[in-house]
């Protein structure tokens, strides 16, 4: 039987927490208010682009009603938006900018987990 030292255990148990807390971190669903600007750094509320606000949508679904309002300049993006994980007639997403709704998203028909 192999012995460990506790600074071995210690350091293991730190890693797995960090893995752990990553892996949780990234898979947290959608809800309420997020921006889309390309002047501040990525953050948990805040996305540089259109294509990286998607992609979390498409990724990690959403749980409640999610807006994004995206910050004055010129987007040359152009986007698919597939079916997103929780989205419903009750539970849409909607992309604001200027003071004006851009694009709502409503599921409308399948099954909505």
């Amino acid at each position: 039987m192999r012995k460990f030292s506790k600074g071995k255990i210690q350091g293991f148990l730190w890693l797995a927490g960090i893995v752990f807390s990553s892996i949780t971190a990234v898979a947290q669903p959608l809800s309420g208010n997020y921006t889309i600007d390309a002047g501040l750094p990525s953050g948990t509320t805040n996305f540089t682009s259109f294509t990286e606000a998607v992609t979390a949508l498409s990724t990690n679904g959403i749980t409640a009603p999610v807006v994004f309002t995206a910050s004055s300049g010129v987007y040359t993006e152009q986007l698919i938006i597939p079916q997103i994980t929780g989205s419903s007639a009750v539970n849409t997403i909607t992309f604001t900018g200027n003071g004006t709704n851009i694009c709502k998203y409503q599921r409308t028909g399948g099954d909505q987990a």
